[in-house]
Formats: structure tokens, sequence, C-alpha cells
């Protein structure tokens, strides 16, 4: 474990040497981190491409220099994150108290059916026995 620490130290430091400033372009010495691991370059094979205005560029290959990881890992982190927060938020919801409450009612005690549904259902049983 101290083996991989001092590794990580030394690679900062050697970062830090190699990206003085933004216009150097940033080249990161380790691999990408996910979920506190380092992943292997070769276990990576997914490709995708974008295209981005100059500022953008600078200021993600800024922002990849400070915390000390490549343009692409960078990206990468951070779009995946992205991608996990957004199907986090589409697949699961947030109620205020009130209509948590109203939710929660509509499930415990159901309202019957209306006479519109009753008379669906009629028509339907209707049709199916007579095609039979």
């Amino acid at each position: 474990m101290r083996t991989e620490e001092a590794l990580r130290t030394t690679c900062r430091v050697l970062h830090r040497l190699l990206c003085g400033s933004i216009d150097n372009g940033c080249t990161a010495i380790y691999r990408t981190q996910i979920g506190g691991f380092l992943v292997p370059t070769a276990l990576r094979t997914q490709r995708t491409e974008a295209r981005l205005l100059p500022d953008q560029k600078k200021r993600i290959e800024r922002a990849a220099c400070i915390k000390g990881v490549s343009l692409s890992d960078f990206i990468v982190q951070n779009a995946d994150e992205a991608a996990i927060r957004t199907i986090q938020q589409h697949e699961s919801w947030a109620l205020e108290v009130r209509d948590r409450d109203f939710f929660v009612e509509a499930l415990l005690r159901p309202a019957g059916p209306s006479a519109r549904l009753k008379a669906a259902a009629k028509r339907y049983r209707e049709r199916v026995c007579a095609a039979k």
C-alpha cells in the first residue's frame, strides 16, 4: 500500500513539473482511476470522439492538469460520473411531503373503477366472448 502511495506522490510531482502551464500540453503519468482503483489502459477498448471549442479545450486541459490526470482520463472520468448521476436522477423520484402523502394514500386506498372503466371492461368481454 505504501508503495502505491509513494508512486502516486512521485507521479504528482512529475506531473506538476510537466504541466507547469496549460500551454505545455498535459500528459499524466498514471492511468484512469475508477472507484479508487487504477484501471489499466489495456482494459479500455472503446473509443469516442468529441469536437470542442478552443476555449473549452483549454479549460478542460487546465482542469485535467489541476487534477493530475491526462485530458483523456479527465474527460472519461467526468463523463462517466455525469452519466451515473443522470441515470440515477432518471430512475429515482424526489417528492415533496404533500405529494408523497398523496401517492402513498393512493396506493393504500385505491379508488374503485369508474363507470367508464366498467363499461369498457364490459364491451371488451362481449367482444372477446363473441370472437370465440
